[in-house]
């Protein structure tokens, strides 16, 4: 009995040893061939092709697959190509979208690549509309802006996804590579040059705020109470920013809002969720929720927060120094708040609207043909009629 248990141990331990060896085997193979990914994807860019949007990179050895990620997020877990199509339809115009690209292999996943960066093509000649205290912008779709009043942003920039809106800061030009513009919107000083990586950009009251590729916030200017940002604050989706607060939305539709509080600034309702959108004004905010109704709080000097009752099926906002704006998905407007230079009085013209912005006293909106409408105050010759002859057969002068 003895000597049969010695012979089936005897057995056992040559079958494991056969297994043990087989394992190194197999391991040594790998560590010889080239499914050890080193490096990472390389000449990764973005680029339409019609009105198709593509990412591309080219192979790398030894890659079984590859994964794309979208501010940080991944989106295609096994690409066996080396194309990706992106969905842009629930992408915005004011704000660019980082792109990384990794390889995997059977031991793992390799380093992301460096950011590149995407964004949404504009279905018309005019991407967008933005403003600041003083003046007024459009951004073409070529990446080409016109100005017109007192402007913070140079006309002759090219390369341009969007310009900060504010009612009461300096515009800031986004530009297509994640870098901002030099011009000071940081009080006496710009963002610093150092600054990469940007998917958007709020100005207030001398203070800049952008928000990074990887969802982290970056503040510059001399207000302590918007600089110290809020600890562990990650994931934000989208930045607004007021005199002196600032509204940072997440990607799981909450908000965070820092800054002073002297006027109710910080004051979001309790529970507030389903956000889809953000607008600051002077001493006020706004929220678009997903089901189509705006929420408002802080100060309410001139009916800035009394959102109209049973407003609903609202696709953007936008707030002025003391004025709210709905852009509704009929293509109408619905305004209320301060009245006092005709802010909130909405020209017959105003029809098919698909996008829409405003300054402390002054809005402009493009409608669905490409015509540009603005109105309130023209004390800087931001509205009215004092279109620039650059825009041309773009203008549609509102009814006085």
């Amino acid at each position: 009995m003895e000597q049969k248990w010695n012979n089936k141990a005897f057995g056992w331990s040559v079958w494991l040893l056969g297994i043990m060896l087989a394992v190194a085997l197999m391991m040594w193979a790998g560590s010889s061939t080239a499914y050890a990914l080193t490096g990472m994807p390389t000449n990764v860019q973005f680029n339409y092709v019609g009105d198709e949007a593509r990412v591309t990179w080219t192979a790398q050895s030894g890659a079984e697959g590859y994964k794309v990620y979208i501010n940080g997020q991944l989106v295609a877990g096994n690409v066996t190509g080396t194309t990706y199509l992106p969905d842009t339809s629930k992408w915005r115009l004011d704000r660019l979208y980082g792109i990384r690209v990794t390889s995997f292999d059977y031991e793992g996943e390799s380093y992301k690549s460096d950011d590149v960066f995407g964004w949404k093509k504009a279905s018309g000649a005019i991407r967008m509309v933005s403003a600041e205290s003083g003046g007024s912008y459009v951004v073409r779709s070529d990446g080409t802006v016109v100005g017109w009043g007192s402007t913070n942003v140079s006309s002759s920039l090219t390369n341009v996804v969007a310009i900060s809106n504010t009612s009461i800061g300096r515009g800031v030009a986004l530009f297509r590579n994640g870098t901002l513009s030099t011009n000071n919107a940081c009080g006496s000083s710009a963002f610093p040059a150092w600054l990469r990586d940007v998917v958007a950009v709020a100005t207030g009251n001398s203070f800049g705020v952008a928000l990074k590729s990887d969802g982290a916030i970056f503040v510059c200017g001399t207000n302590s109470q918007v600089t110290n940002i809020p600890t562990g604050l990650t994931d934000v989706e989208s930045i607004a920013a007021g005199d002196s607060h600032v509204v940072a939305l997440k990607k799981n539709g909450t908000v965070v809002v820092w800054g002073s509080n002297s006027y109710g600034q910080l004051n979001a309702p309790s529970g507030l969720n389903g956000v889809v959108a953000i607008a600051a004004g002077e001493y006020y905010s706004l929220a678009l929720k997903s089901d189509g109704t705006v929420v408002a709080w802080g100060t309410n000097w001139y009916g800035e927060i009394n959102v109209p009752t049973g407003l609903n099926g609202v696709i953007a906002i936008a707030a002025g120094g003391y004025h709210g704006l709905a852009l509704k998905s009929d293509g109408t407007i619905v305004t209320w708040g301060r009245n006092q230079l005709g802010q909130i009085t909405v020209p017959v013209e105003a029809t098919n609207i698909v996008s829409i912005a405003s300054g402390n006293e002054h809005v402009v909106a493009v409608r669905s043909d490409g015509k540009i409408l603005a109105w309130g105050s023209g004390n800087n010759g931001h509205s009215r009629l004092l279109f620039p002859s650059t825009l041309g057969t773009e203008i549609q002068a509102p009814t006085v």
